[in-house]
């Protein structure tokens, strides 16, 4: 039993390693011939084939698969309004996030933009946990004292599992690439909100880094899903 498992931790550790050096060549080809760097495509609503072109949705490094419902059917709203609008299409760059997801992601957020950044974006943030400016507060410091990355991950994912801090952390807020995507993918998240097709709540990090878009999704309304039913040969002609 002893030598079966030992050879599975090898096994798996030599797939882990694979895994990995396919993903950066991957992402490496894709750079270098001018490619959207992708993790790969999902798709949000079947029931959409035929009403746009292309149903499914790019993704990079985002756990798309337990994203909430009313989550998953805004992603198709934006999906869908690219097409219409003849914008360049969004890439998610963030969905659900366990509490290790959520830690990395702060981490990163407080690397690169500092400590005053981090508390007063959750402070402001109307659709975070109510406690979410007190408990940025506290993942800063740990994140300042912190002898290394990972503990300070390890430990900013502890005190996340008993106090979530973002609506990530439920599955209903998605966050989309800025870089390459100026001026279009702003109109398209804008257009879904001025439409009426989405409630929820949007923020703006694109002064970040890395920036990015963020969208809080409280619901899609009859207007959105109507309009998932809809081919876009008539959607941009009832639009005003």
């Amino acid at each position: 039993m002893k030598l079966i498992m030992e050879n599975w931790r090898h096994f798996v550790d030599a797939s882990s390693l694979t895994e990995g050096f396919l993903r950066r060549a991957k992402e490496k080809i894709q750079r270098t011939v001018g490619m959207e760097v992708t993790s790969g495509k999902f798709v949000p609503y079947p029931e959409g084939k035929g009403n746009w072109v292309n149903i499914s949705v790019p993704f990079y490094d985002a756990d798309v698969k337990n994203l909430k419902e009313e989550a998953v059917l805004f992603t198709a709203v934006v999906d869908k309004l690219h097409e219409e609008l003849r914008l360049k299409e969004p890439t998610i760059t963030s969905g659900h996030r366990d509490p290790d997801r959520q830690a990395r992601a702060m981490y990163t957020l407080w690397n690169n933009n500092g400590s005053e950044y981090v508390k007063g974006l959750y402070t402001d943030c109307k659709s975070c946990a109510e406690n979410a400016g007190e408990t940025a507060a506290q993942l800063v410091n740990v994140f300042d004292s912190a002898p290394s990355p990972e503990e300070a991950i390890s430990s900013g994912a502890g005190i996340i599992q008993g106090n979530p801090i973002s609506a990530h952390n439920d599955g209903e807020a998605v966050d989309y690439r800025m870089y390459g995507h100026e001026g279009s993918v702003d109109q398209i998240i804008a257009a879904a909100f001025e439409r009426g097709y989405v409630q929820g709540e949007i923020i703006d990090e694109t002064s970040a880094k890395p920036p990015h878009w963020h969208v809080t999704v409280q619901n899609v309304t009859e207007a959105g899903r109507k309009y998932l039913d809809t081919p876009n040969s008539k959607a941009s002609v009832e639009q005003p």
